[in-house]
């Protein structure tokens, strides 16, 4: 019994603070055109606005699209900016 309890919530996420989850912003996603691979030259990981790190290794944050912290750096949005 105490193994069903724990395992449901770890499944809900209860006991890891909000700041260690993961998210994702899929409005700002859309308004910005950005999608997980780019088949350009331009790349997150390129971008002026691309932040490394975040709680999945691999993936970043981005200066543009706020509460997201899963930005691929192989990904690209509209608003890609060398400068």
């Amino acid at each position: 019994m105490v193994c069903k309890i724990f395992f449901a919530a770890v499944s809900v996420g209860l006991g890891v603070p909000q700041s260690a989850r993961a998210q994702r912003n899929p409005d700002l996603r859309a308004a910005t055109r950005y999608r997980d691979q780019s088949s350009g030259k331009r790349h997150c990981s390129t971008c002026v606005n691309f932040l490394p790190g975040g709680p999945n290794p691999g993936l970043g944050r981005c200066k543009v699209i706020e509460r997201d912290d899963e930005i691929d750096p192989n990904g690209v949005c509209g608003l890609w900016s060398d400068t």
